[in-house]
């Protein structure tokens, strides 16, 4: 039932016009990946996960002018084809 209407939010922001940056919070071990995952594949022919735990150096991309070019050099875990 929560994973229902933390769904159903998501797909709410994701038909917001705003379009807004998602940052999911909350404490540990309570399904924030998978919740966001499967949303991403579900809904989205590519997504990108931003884990600042797993890669601390990605905090850098946001510091002064932002390309994605940047983000692969910080990130080179990530595969961007």
């Amino acid at each position: 039932m929560l994973y229902r209407k933390l769904y159903n939010d998501l797909l709410k922001w994701k038909n917001n016009r705003s379009k807004k940056a998602l940052l999911v919070t909350g404490a540990r071990q309570t399904g924030k990946t998978f919740l966001i995952r499967e949303f991403g594949k579900e809904n989205y022919e590519n997504f990108v996960e931003i884990n600042f735990i797993a890669e601390p150096k990605a905090a850098e991309i946001f510091s002064g002018n932002v390309f994605l070019s940047t983000w692969w050099s910080i990130c080179p875990s990530v595969d961007p084809t």
